[in-house]
C-alpha cells in the first residue's frame, strides 16, 4: 500500500493545463505507484480486504482463523466483509504481543500511579520485567487448560505480595516440579523458607499489588485467554519483515517499486535461500562466476549452521544478555524522549 507516487509528484511540478494533466492521469493510472487514499492507519485494514478478497477467486481457499497481534481494526473488517457466507472467522492472539502488552500496562501503571521508586515493595522497572516475563510462561505453560492458566497468571502477583506472616500461594502450583518454594517445601514436609530469602526481589507492598489488580484482571480475561489457546505467534511474519526490512530499511523513504522488489527476493532467501537469486539471474540471461555461486552457497550453509547452534544453551544465554542490553537501551531512550508509541498504550 503507498500514498505516494514519485512520477505523478513530479508531473504536478511541470503546472500543465488541465486537460493535458487529465490525459496524462488516465494513461499513467494502470502503472501508479499511489493505490491508498485514506490515512495511513488504515493501510493494514485495506491490505487485509484485498487479500481475504481474492483468497477464494484466486487460490480457493478460505480461511477461518485471523491470528492478530491486539489491534482488532483488521478483523472487524474482514467480519463485515461477510466473504464467506455461513462460516464463522475466529479471531486468535499472539502471545508474544500479549506477552509485550502485559509489560507495556504494567510500565503504564508505574508511571501514572508512581508505583515506581526507591523503597521495599515499590513496583521497578526490573519488577516490571519479571511479571510480564511470569505472565509468558503462564500463558506457554497451560495452554491446555484455560482454568489452570487463568490460575497461574494471578498466581504470580499473590505470590509477589506474599510474606511469612500473609502467605498468599494457595494458586501457585503444588505438583512436584513447581517453581514456588512454598509449595515445594509443603510438599517436601519442611517447613517453608523465610520470604526475604527467596522472594525478596519480586516482593511487592500490598497497596501497589492492589492497585495492579485491574492490569491482571484485563490480562486474564476468559476471552483473551481462549484466543491465546492455540500458542499462535507472528514469528514467522516477523522473520519474514526483518529480512525485507535488511533490503530496504525503514530509516530512509522507499518508494512502492523499491519495497516491492525488496519484498520478492525477501521472499525468495526466505523459502529458498541465497542461491535462489541464481534462477532469476539465470531467466536474464546473466552469466555467473564460480566465485559467486561459492559465495551463495556458503552463505546458506552458514545460515544453517546458525539455526542450528541457536538451538544451544550458550546461544540462549547471548540471546538473553542481548535482550537484556536492549531492555536499558530501550528504557535509556524512553527517558530522554518518552515512550511516543508501544503495545497496549490505548
Amino acid at each position: 500500500m503507498s500514498k505516494y507516487c514519485h512520477a505523478c509528484k513530479l508531473q504536478e511540478a511541470q503546472n500543465l493545463p488541465a486537460e493535458e494533466m487529465e490525459a496524462w492521469r488516465a494513461a499513467h493510472a494502470p502503472k501508479c505507484c499511489r493505490n491508498h487514499h485514506a490515512s495511513s492507519k488504515a493501510m493494514e485494514q485495506e491490505a487485509t480486504k484485498v487479500l481475504w478478497g481474492r483468497s477464494v477467486r484466486s487460490h480457493n481457499f478460505r480461511s477461518t482463523e485471523m491470528l492478530c497481534d491486539g489491534d482488532s481494526s483488521a478483523f472487524k473488517a474482514v467480519v463485515e466483509l461477510d466473504l464467506y457466507p455461513g462460516v464463522h472467522v475466529e479471531k486468535l492472539d499472539c502471545i508474544n504481543h500479549a506477552h509485550k502488552h502485559m509489560g507495556s500496562a504494567l510500565r503504564k501503571l508505574t508511571k501514572d500511579k508512581r508505583l515506581g521508586g526507591k523503597g521495599v515493595g515499590r513496583l521497578t522497572e526490573g519488577k516490571c520485567d519479571s511479571m510480564h516475563n511470569y505472565y509468558w510462561g503462564a500463558i506457554i505453560n497451560n495452554l491446555d487448560n484455560i482454568d489452570r492458566m487463568r490460575s497461574s497468571v494471578w498466581s504470580t502477583l499473590f505470590h509477589c505480595m506474599s510474606t511469612d506472616e500473609r502467605p498468599y500461594h494457595h494458586r501457585c502450583p503444588s505438583s512436584p516440579d513447581t517453581w514456588s518454594f512454598y509449595q515445594k517445601a509443603l510438599i517436601s514436609g519442611e517447613e517453608p523458607p523465610a520470604h526475604k530469602d527467596n522472594a525478596c526481589h519480586t516482593y511487592l507492598a500490598p497497596e501497589v499489588a492492589e492497585k495492579m489488580v485491574p492490569v491482571f484482571r484485563r490480562m486474564s480475561d476468559e476471552a483473551l485467554l481462549k484466543r491465546m489457546q492455540d500458542g499462535g505467534t507472528q514469528d514467522t511474519n516477523e522473520s519474514l519483515n526483518n529480512l525485507v526490512w535488511l533490503r530496504c530499511p525503514k530509516t530512509i523513504f522507499m518508494g512502492k517499486g523499491r519495497v516491492d522488489g525488496a519484498t520478492a527476493r525477501a521472499v525468495a532467501v526466505f523459502n529458498e535461500g541465497a542461491f535462489e537469486i541464481t534462477r532469476v539471474l539465470n531467466s536474464l540471461y546473466v552469466d555467473l562466476a564460480q566465485s559467486t555461486l561459492e559465495s551463495l552457497d556458503k552463505r546458506d550453509r552458514r545460515r544453517i549452521c546458525q539455526v542450528h547452534a541457536a538451538a544451544t544453551a550458550h546461544a540462549r544465554d547471548q540471546r538473553r544478555d542481548y535482550a537484556r542490553q536492549r531492555h536499558v537501551a530501550v528504557r535509556a531512550e524512553h527517558a530522554r524522549e518518552g515512550q511516543v508509541y508501544g503495545p497496549g498504550m490505548a
